[in-house]
């Protein structure tokens, strides 16, 4: 099947959506389907085409010449991806998130509506972008939340496409690094991006207040962000610098090997995760993770099984989490294993790249079964 993956962003950027789309266009190549990749380049780079792993990457700027009106631009890239979408003649697009993407996106379905699916990673534009989260709806056959929590969350602002809406939980392909005992002493991981909204600063203050009853843990915020110089003058502050160590970004393929030389991972969170790829690394990994109970976050965590969740800002009931399982290595290691087992079970990555194959065609065989309808009439995204 030729395929036409359109993405808001994708690698080398990193976050949930490029994990997403570098994981799956990769296994979707190994089945023996032909991918193209259109992705919004949100820097300086400009337009054109590139390769990742043999397969074209088509980088687009819509969104930043329509925020600038640089008409002549948004004219020029339109028909640039015409004629390239012409040449792949893609039997399926599928559209990966409504922010940046979109227009692209709508302006290719105005000339020539092509079977497509949309997959939500986020509720972002649900509720602030209505009418362009409409229009994308329109001109798609089916719509994918990554989570219960997003499902329900489109359905509270979209409920007039409930027949277009399925759920395939995210997944992600077992690491090749196989988990490893836990370490002798306790040792903490937090990682990400360094924004405020990952709430990496609760867990300096909740390690600080521990400290002193575990003076052999340690903690380790793996990462890079606009929150970087805070987290550092924060540890200083703690009086236990020397026992947080700030290695900065760790490339994807090395976050397995990260998580084995730790005893747990903390995700305290501020805001409401739409998945958490973070939570299930972790679980991949053997280990168990402390997170706030916040958006998706409970489909992968097992509160009291594979780890431990409070509310979202509540410092004391953190630190008692992490107390619980400082003082109770066993159980640490119990959750740990539990988690490696649900991570195994339920987030098979081979199950969830063949849920987007069936979806594939069977939107391809419905249109097909109905007839092109070629353009169509849809609300302006301008």
């Amino acid at each position: 099947m030729r395929i036409l993956i359109w993405a808001d962003a994708f690698w080398p950027e990193i976050g949930g959506l490029e994990v997403f789309c570098m994981h799956l266009v990769l296994r979707l190549k190994e089945r023996g389907h032909d991918c193209l990749i259109i992705t919004e380049r949100n820097t300086s780079r400009g337009w054109g085409l590139s390769y990742y792993q043999e397969i074209p990457v088509y980088g687009v700027t819509f969104h930043k010449a329509s925020t600038n009106r640089d008409l002549r631009s948004m004219r020029e890239q339109h028909e640039a991806c015409k004629q390239l979408i012409a040449q792949f003649n893609p039997e399926i697009i599928h559209l990966n998130s409504v922010m940046r993407g979109a227009l692209g996106f709508m302006l290719q379905q105005r000339d020539r509506r092509r079977p497509a699916i949309l997959t939500l990673h986020d509720d972002t534009l649900l509720e602030y972008q209505k009418g362009l989260v409409s229009a994308v709806f329109e001109n798609v056959d089916a719509v994918v939340a990554i989570s219960e929590f997003i499902r329900t969350k489109t359905l509270i602002h979209q409920p007039g496409f409930t027949d277009k809406l399925h759920i395939i939980l995210n997944a992600l392909s077992m690491p090749e690094v196989l988990p490893l005992p836990f370490p002798a002493e306790p040792r903490l991981l937090a990682f990400g991006r360094f924004i405020k909204e990952k709430g990496f600063d609760l867990a300096i203050r909740a390690f600080a207040q521990l400290a002193h009853h575990f003076p052999k843990a340690t903690l380790t915020l793996a990462g890079h962000g606009v929150e970087h110089a805070a987290l550092c003058s924060l540890a200083q502050e703690t009086g236990f610098a020397d026992r947080i160590h700030f290695p900065g970004w760790i490339s994807p393929e090395d976050i397995p090997a990260l998580i084995n030389q730790h005893s747990l991972v903390i995700m305290p969170g501020r805001w409401e995760e739409p998945f958490g790829l973070v939570a299930l690394q972790t679980a991949q990994m053997g280990r168990p993770i402390i997170a706030s109970r916040a958006g998706g976050i409970p489909e992968i965590v097992l509160d009291g099984v594979t780890g431990k969740l409070f509310e979202s800002e509540d410092l004391p009931a953190l630190t008692n989490c992490l107390q619980l399982l400082l003082e109770n290595p066993a159980l640490c290691e119990q959750m740990g294993r539990q988690a490696h087992v649900q991570a195994k079970k339920y987030f098979c990555f081979d199950t969830f790249v063949a849920a987007y194959e069936n979806l594939y065609r069977r939107v391809q065989a419905q249109r097909e079964m109905n007839g092109d309808p070629g353009p169509i009439t849809h609300r302006s995204v301008c």
